[in-house]
């Protein structure tokens, strides 16, 4: 009861607090609370550090909530801020795992527009993907561009 009451008000939070407690509801798997925290983050354009944005992958992966990758992904990477290989990574992982042959050749098609240098996990993970599809003739496509 007391906890309703404090959120009832409206307080503002340190950044430090609303990281704590998204780390908190991480630990706990309380997803709900966890994405209206991670929201509000995102919104003061406060920084997630790389283990907690695990963290946050590991409960959604956990979960089987794999479509939340990719708003994690973007999420992490705002509009002041290159995205970095975590958020890419998130959002290839989305894709790959829902066999969603459009999200991956879109999440691709901006990564050629940003001009990400394409890596081992990028790859792995797409290509893994498209093999699912049993769509090899992107596979070949993906295997000549990393050649050049």
């Amino acid at each position: 009861q007391m906890y309703q009451s404090l959120m009832s008000r409206k307080m503002t939070l340190e950044p430090c607090t609303l990281l704590s407690m998204l780390e908190a509801y991480a630990e706990f798997g309380l997803i709900e609370k966890m994405e209206e925290t991670c929201n509000k983050i995102i919104r003061f354009g406060i920084s997630l550090d790389e283990g907690l944005v695990r963290k946050l992958a590991n409960v959604y992966i956990d979960n089987l909530m794999f479509s939340r990758l990719d708003d994690l992904g973007r999420g992490i990477s705002s509009s002041r801020t290159r995205r970095t290989d975590l958020a890419w990574c998130l959002r290839l992982l989305c894709h790959a795992r829902l066999v969603s042959r459009k999200g991956l050749d879109y999440v691709v098609k901006e990564m050629k527009e940003a001009r990400v240098p394409w890596n081992t996990t990028f790859a792995n993970i797409a290509l893994l993907a498209y093999s699912r599809m049993g769509d090899f003739k992107s596979i070949e496509l993906l295997l000549s561009e990393l050649r050049t």
